[in-house]
């Protein structure tokens, strides 16, 4: 798209000059002739200047989502953390996934621009933070996890401002794992939601962003990945029945979901970073 409109000012610009030239020329062959091949001379620069513009949007449109679906693995491995820490009151599985978050972003920060070296380095800081809280059983620990995930949501939110989805440059299999990290995400927030009849309001929202982004999937997958994504859209939605009804299997049907999708996920040629909640 951007590179469209780039290319569509070009073109008027050149329309609007020789159209000018013309009008003052028109007695004038010699120099009509002349002008008209100033006129393309500057128009091939404005063309190729337009080129070299538009492959650096498709590279940076390439860069801001190669950094959403890295951090959109980071986020569903803290959405993990947080369910086994929240729920199961597991310090040691906590910890553990914690050192692979902060070991995964040690290798991206050795090959991340310099504007997202800063943030990598601080979210680093931040888990390490984190773990030492969970250590010392200090109570800012579940604060702590999710200030984590909320600041990788925020820069999510800032990268998807700086994305032209519609560009070419970016697969349909960038696009549909990018979905599925983000599905998954709420699958796992709609897990934690529904461990009290309290936040089970809160849970159902979750499941209808899951679903949203399951949509998305299924428009970049194969015939057979979109009725697994049905598959599991079903189930879903038999969860958030759970849930409307006040169930007390509603936290159970979200975690059959989560399990089938575990189970799917080779055969969705899907490369999760971690599977989570057996």
């Amino acid at each position: 798209m951007k590179y469209l409109k780039i290319k569509q000012i070009a073109t008027t610009l050149m329309v609007v000059i020789i159209s000018f030239t013309f009008t003052q020329c028109k007695n004038t062959t010699k120099g009509a002739k002349e002008d008209v091949k100033n006129i393309e001379t500057k128009t091939k620069n404005e063309v190729s200047k337009t080129e070299s513009e538009a492959k650096t949007s498709f590279a940076n449109d390439k860069m801001y989502f190669d950094y959403k679906i890295e951090y959109a693995k980071v986020l569903l491995d803290l959405e993990d953390v947080k369910a086994h820490f929240i729920l199961d009151n597991d310090k040691i599985k906590t910890e553990a996934d914690l050192d692979k978050a902060e070991k995964y972003l040690s290798n991206l920060e050795k090959s991340s621009d310099n504007d997202y070296h800063n943030f990598i380095t601080k979210m680093k800081s931040d888990i390490e933070d984190a773990k030492q809280s969970i250590k010392n059983n200090d109570k800012t620990a579940k604060g702590k996890l999710e200030a984590l995930s909320n600041s990788f949501s925020n820069e999510i939110s800032n990268l998807d401002g700086k994305v032209d989805n519609e560009e070419t440059n970016i697969t349909n299999d960038a696009k549909r794992h990018y979905a599925e990290l983000r599905a998954k995400e709420y699958l796992l927030k709609g897990y934690l939601a529904a461990d009290k009849k309290e936040t089970y309001a809160k849970a159902d929202e979750y499941l209808d962003k899951a679903d949203k982004e399951y949509i998305i999937a299924q428009q970049y997958g194969s015939e057979k990945y979109k009725a697994t994504i049905e598959d599991l859209r079903k189930d879903i939605k038999s969860a958030k029945r759970s849930i409307q009804t006040n169930s007390k299997d509603a936290k159970k049907e979200v975690n059959k979901v989560i399990t089938k999708l575990g189970s799917y996920s080779e055969q969705m040629n899907t490369a999760y970073p971690y599977i989570v909640i057996p």
